[in-house]
């Protein structure tokens, strides 16, 4: 079973332990450059888990998917997804951007932005899905667009969307399915 969520600062060892199953290539992809365990482990130390989101993909309880929401509020929110190799070509990241998007338009922010490397088309065929158009620049390419105001139908679509997401995750859990995800380590 499969569930779409926002983490909880709880679940942080979760989203460490799905950065670092990420191969190397997608994680050069994700932090612009090639990183170290330990600087993976430094950048989720250091969330916001004030006023940054983060939501989650889950595939059988396990994290497998992530778009890491970080800025200023009512100002630019930075979305960063991620998704694990065996999880890719199926929509999720598209999901994932989605949701971020929803949740950025709810939380009041301007502006949204998105940046990825220039060789990374995945990611920008999924960008372009929700953004008008890539600026290419310096071997980046990057969006921004502009939020609506959040409306009664925004944020009830954004509540409904968690509250199926954690009664499956019960239900799974009721009926004998994985156990909450903390970790797998590798």
């Amino acid at each position: 079973m499969t569930a779409m969520r926002k983490l909880l600062p709880s679940e942080a060892p979760a989203l460490l332990a799905h950065l670092l199953r990420l191969p190397p290539e997608d994680r050069a992809a994700r932090f612009m450059h090639a990183v170290s365990d330990a600087t993976i482990a430094a950048h989720v130390e250091a969330i916001d888990w004030v006023g940054g989101v983060v939501v989650g993909y889950f595939e059988a309880g396990m994290l497998r998917g992530a778009a890491e929401l970080a800025g200023r509020l009512f100002r630019e929110v930075e979305i960063a997804v991620t998704v694990e190799p065996h999880c890719q070509d199926q929509g999720i990241g598209t999901a994932l951007l989605g949701q971020a998007l929803l949740i950025a338009r709810n939380r009041r922010f301007a502006t949204a932005h998105v940046v990825c490397m220039g060789s990374n088309r995945r990611f920008q065929r999924v960008a372009l899905k929700f953004f008008d158009h890539l600026s290419h620049e310096d071997g980046e390419a990057s969006a921004d667009m502009a939020l609506e105001r959040p409306t009664w139908f925004s944020l009830a679509e954004e509540g409904t969307a968690e509250s199926f997401a954690w009664l499956g995750q019960m239900m799974e859990r009721a009926l004998g399915g994985a156990e909450p995800a903390a970790s797998d380590g590798g």
